[in-house]
């Protein structure tokens, strides 16, 4: 038999909405450094200064997902990613454990997040 995923958001955002919507086709844009500073860089600084990525922040300072997290490093964290499934339950087993849930390392899905609070894109890593 076949088996769905089913998540309800009541009431959601027009945001939220948007989301689970399905995506539309995808083109390919080749991106100069002219698109760049007219397009790209305003778009990102809003995000940034909007406030709508303080979730951000909230993971790498461990007042979210702290349950999640896998190696605090000086310049970055490396956090258990929400995409993999197979892992066992962050809340409820202990991380000593997870090493013997063979499947679960097999498939093992990571989320890196620099603490550099500067950093909004790669663009930003260069040399």
């Amino acid at each position: 038999l076949p088996t769905f995923r089913v998540e309800l958001i009541s009431p959601a955002s027009e945001k939220q909405i948007q989301r689970a919507m399905p995506a539309p086709s995808h083109i390919m844009v080749e991106e100069t450094p002219k698109l760049y500073e007219q397009t790209v860089a305003p778009y990102v600084q809003g995000l940034v200064g909007s406030g709508s990525l303080s979730w951000i922040d909230n993971i790498v300072t461990g007042k979210k997902e702290a349950e999640r997290l896998l190696l605090d490093a000086q310049d970055y964290i490396l956090n258990v990613d929400t995409k993999w499934k197979t892992h066992p339950d962050p809340r409820s087993v202990p991380k000593e454990q997870w090493k013997s849930h063979t499947k679960a390392i097999d498939d093992l899905y990571c989320l890196a997040i620099v603490k550099e609070s500067g950093i909004t894109s790669l663009r930003d890593l260069r040399a």
